[in-house]
């Protein structure tokens, strides 16, 4: 991090305070990938078992990160003397992927066996307390002294875009801790001050993935907290203000998450803004396709780096994420930032031809 001039590359009025720098490979530059990784210290991993967060994609998904990709990018950190591994965590939800001998078997139908690398899937955590609450942190994360991120950056029901700060904020926690975050976002209600005016059951986005909305109001206010997501919306968008979370934001305990694992590390976030789908690879099927490629973001930064990913992502669509989700996008971007996860001012920076 530095003093650098904000946003340098679009403002026509920039201002100078404290930024980070997110380099930009466009997607017809992608073979300039391993000359953009070799700009980063790469050698403050060597000698290091270095966990390369990513999520292989669901079974049936077809929009992850292709493999090629993730093996240039372990080529680069074994050629500076790191020893990286391919490393994502159980979800919590039933699926391709809810047992470590699934996902192993999802890995090498997804093509990520042969690539060179060991591949680790994790759940067992490391209790990390932070912002009064706290978070089990994937063993294998906690114990390394740097990560690396490869992000699908992508739509999301919940943050709207899905990147660097997701990818560990959920994807780096026990299934315990992921339940726990989702479950904390869930609502509760003053019936005193609740109307049934229907705002809530509007604004629920559980029928996309349920097929059925969680919130029903039908001559009185019922959920079914097995269906909600924990999104928050409802708690936001109530009029009345009769909603309150279970315990808190789901975007401000993501973040809290994200440090969790991040504190004290040596990071490389590399985000991948390649079929740009609306749905996480999470989805079996996360179509469509919302925004044309974009290209490869590389920073030391995971605030800034999701902050160009929105900015550029919205550029091309030539709308909002907030349009396509009722959600800002950079909602849970900044309250990492709050968190003092990174900056949400960044520079983007194009490698010198």
């Amino acid at each position: 991090m530095g003093s650098r001039w904000v946003n340098a590359l679009y403002s026509s009025e920039p201002v100078y305070r404290s930024v980070s720098e997110v380099v930009f490979i466009p997607a017809e530059e992608l073979a300039r990938l391993p000359e953009a990784l070799r700009s980063f210290d790469l050698g403050r991993f060597r000698g290091e078992a270095v966990p390369v967060k990513l999520h292989m994609g669901e079974r049936g998904n077809k929009w992850y990160v292709e493999p090629r990709i993730v093996k240039l990018i372990c080529d680069e950190l074994s050629r500076a003397g790191a020893e990286p591994f391919l490393f994502d965590t159980l979800p919590c939800y039933e699926g391709g992927r809810d047992t470590k001998e699934k996902y192993l078997e999802t890995a090498r139908m997804n093509g990520f066996w042969g690539l060179g690398y060991p591949i680790v899937i994790g759940n067992d955590g490391v209790e990390v307390p932070l912002g009064g609450r706290a978070f089990e942190v994937a063993e294998e994360i906690y114990r390394s002294k740097g990560v690396v991120a490869i992000s699908h950056a992508k739509g999301h029901t919940i943050t709207a875009l899905g990147a660097a700060i997701k990818n560990f904020g959920m994807g780096g926690l026990s299934d315990r801790s992921k339940r726990y975050i989702h479950d904390g976002g869930k609502p509760v209600i003053d019936g005193s001050k609740c109307d049934l005016c229907g705002t809530c059951e509007a604004l629920c986005p559980s029928d996309e993935t349920y097929g059925e909305k969680a919130i029903r109001v039908e001559g009185d206010w019922s959920i079914d907290y097995g269906a909600c997501l924990g999104c928050g919306r409802c708690v936001r968008g109530c009029p009345r203000g009769a909603l309150a979370y279970m315990m808190d934001d789901f975007n401000r305990l993501l973040a809290l998450g994200a440090k969790a694992c991040l504190m004290g590390k040596e990071v490389l976030c590399i985000n991948v803004a390649l079929k740009i789908t609306k749905f996480c690879d999470c989805a079996v099927d996360a179509l469509p396709i919302i925004c044309e490629d974009i290209g490869v973001l590389i920073s030391n930064d995971p605030v800034a780096i999701d902050a160009a990913s929105v900015d550029l992502i919205e550029g091309r669509m030539k709308k909002s994420f907030r349009e396509l989700f009722g959600v800002d996008a950079m909602d849970h971007i900044r309250f990492a930032e709050e968190a003092g996860l990174g900056s949400a001012e960044y520079e983007l920076v194009r490698i010198p031809r």
